[in-house]
């Protein structure tokens, strides 16, 4: 097997050669955004909405932002010729550069680093997953919004999720309410309903859980965004985590106890809506 190439200010370097300064400041004070994107036959889905995103992120933190959605689709379409992937989970990555100090330089140079990896598996559809509630654990509101470098928080919940015999963490507010899971949004089914915690409460506003809100009434859901409890995830008929990589993933058991049927009917219903929404939207055939 080849090498890995990854993308670094300008250049395409084997990604052992890949050199960044001691003194970055991703490095040294987690300052800096990333986007994790998934390609589907060596093309990538929503590109653009999370461009969007951590542009907004950049503007919010006063961070430049030196690729804009046409530079990086073609720094990533090389990416994924140079690597010989075509479906795979490419990482795009953005610091303020290198830094003396805490105060931000007045003239920043970014680093830009992307990075491209073979998928572990299609979907997590097929990989259902038991988690637990963790009470207070969950980044100010006013930070979630953005998915910066600063990734301690969601860390520390997987360690303990998984010391508590889980595969991950629902992390829950000051209020009690739930928030998202380390690396993916929450919904719940109930009924006719689908739900996912509001925005407000703390979150990352994910690209595939718009998706997930838009394709819900294609399969007779009623999508709303409300404040969730653990009782609330208790009491769903399913529960599922969404995130670009892995789509669509069932909860199997919640604070040790099954949740639902264990049958994941409205995931399945919504994977395949997911599936046919990707190849729309990037021009190719649908899955069988």
């Amino acid at each position: 097997m080849s090498q890995p190439v990854v993308y670094l200010n300008g250049r395409f370097v084997l990604a052992e050669r890949a050199a960044i300064s001691p003194l970055d400041r991703g490095f040294l004070y987690a300052d800096g955004l990333f986007e994790t994107m998934r390609a589907y036959r060596a093309r990538i889905f929503r590109l653009e909405a999370h461009l969007h995103r951590m542009a907004a992120s950049a503007q919010a933190l006063g961070l430049p932002l030196p690729l804009d959605a046409a530079a990086a689709r073609r720094v990533a379409d090389e990416l994924l010729r140079r690597n010989g992937l075509s479906d795979a989970a490419l990482r795009l990555t953005v610091t303020r550069g290198p830094g003396d100090g805490v105060d931000p330089p007045s003239e920043p140079k970014p680093t830009v680093l992307m990075a491209v990896r073979r998928l572990a598996r299609d979907s997590g559809l097929d990989a259902p997953v038991n988690v637990i509630a963790l009470s207070g654990s969950a980044p100010a509101p006013a930070m979630a919004r953005h998915k910066t470098l600063c990734y301690l928080p969601y860390v520390l919940a997987r360690a303990q999720a998984r010391a508590a015999g889980a595969d991950d963490a629902l992390l829950l507010n000051a209020a009690g309410l739930v928030t998202e899971a380390s690396t993916s949004n929450v919904f719940i089914v109930r009924g006719d309903r689908l739900v996912t915690p509001r925005l407000e409460c703390g979150l990352l506003p994910g690209i595939t859980r718009q998706v997930v809100l838009e394709i819900a009434a294609s399969v007779g859901l009623h999508p709303e965004e409300a404040d969730l409890t653990p009782d609330d995830v208790r009491a769903a008929d399913e529960c599922f985590l969404t995130n670009s990589v892995a789509e669509i993933t069932p909860v199997r058991r919640f604070d040790g106890a099954p949740l639902g049927s264990g049958e994941f009917l409205v995931a399945w219903a919504l994977h395949g809506a997911y599936r046919a929404r990707v190849a729309w939207e990037l021009g190719l055939l649908p899955w069988s």
